[in-house]
């Protein structure tokens, strides 16, 4: 297998869309110490790519804004971030790359592109260097989806991804390619939930963000009900950490109470708590879950 020894542009500016300013990048991150982990993660992966970090708004090639959803003052910061930097995109003339990347950009990646002038999302961890191999450039196109160029067949390309959208676009991207994705050895909170929950480990289905509109919300709670009661399947299923304290509020309302609820919480960290009860006996017993990443997973 071919090693790919010159660094190919990584998803950021390209001929195509006229970015020639300069080649750096500003990374902007809020949240946790894990997102500072993540971008300087991200700084060494573009350094190494060519690109230089800049402080310097106005000398800006291309922003990526790494991103946190544990509350909402948290996201409406990232909007206006988002405003500003589409404001010095039509102020200045240039064609500067916004890019979002982290939690937000794997919950909203289309209100991102279609509202919020964004040229590119990647969820948590989207992609690493490995050696000896060579992350190939990764274009976004028009509509948001994936594109690899000059890659073939016989190249390989590491990458480290979530199982939400945007991160399977780009694996997808690889495999109709023609190129090898070798998938690296890691620790799964989907999976560890579910095998400390006690429920179905053989049927499961991951069902991502729950809708936010009331309606289709209820009708996401009785599909699970169903899908339970029918095929004895484990529902899993998780939401932004700001919001958890209401869907626990949901759940205990809307479906009976002696379905079964695990909340596996802080997953690998130093406060991890995963535990499985009855619908009835979370709500009289709510956790503080507000700010803590946690997994839903309901079965009967």
């Amino acid at each position: 297998m071919q090693e790919i020894r010159t660094m190919k542009t990584f998803f950021l500016p390209t001929d195509d869309k006229k970015c020639t300013f300069s080649k750096k990048v500003r990374i902007e991150t809020y949240g946790c110490q894990m997102n500072v982990a993540d971008s300087e993660v991200v700084a060494a992966m573009m350094y190494t790519a060519g690109y230089d970090l800049t402080e310097r708004d106005e000398e800006a090639a291309a922003i990526l804004i790494n991103t946190c959803s544990i509350r909402d003052n948290a996201e409406q910061k990232i909007f206006a971030r988002l405003s500003y930097w589409n404001a010095m995109r039509r102020k200045t003339g240039r064609n500067i790359i916004i890019g979002v990347i982290g939690c937000m950009a794997e919950r909203m990646k289309n209100e991102l592109i279609e509202r919020h002038g964004v040229d590119l999302v990647a969820g948590p961890a989207t992609a690493s260097l490995a050696s000896p191999a060579r992350m190939a450039r990764a274009r976004v196109a028009a509509a948001g989806a994936f594109t690899f160029d000059g890659v073939r067949s016989d190249h390989k390309v590491h990458v480290v991804f979530s199982v939400a959208d945007p991160d399977a676009d780009l694996v997808g991207a690889a495999q109709r390619a023609g190129v090898e994705v070798l998938p690296l050895v890691g620790p799964s909170s989907i999976l560890l939930s579910l095998m400390a929950s006690g429920f179905n480990g053989q049927s499961f289905v991951f069902r991502g963000y729950l809708p936010v509109e009331a309606r289709a919300r209820a009708a996401a709670f009785k599909e699970m009900e169903r899908a339970i009661a029918r095929n004895r399947q484990t529902q899993i299923f998780i939401e932004t950490p700001y919001r958890n304290r209401r869907l626990l509020e949901e759940l205990t309302s809307s479906l009976p109470a002696t379905m079964l609820l695990c909340v596996a919480v802080d997953i690998n960290g130093e406060h991890q708590n995963i535990s499985t009860r009855q619908l009835q006996w979370w709500k009289a017993n709510p956790p503080a879950l507000e700010k803590r990443p946690a997994i839903f997973l309901l079965y009967s």
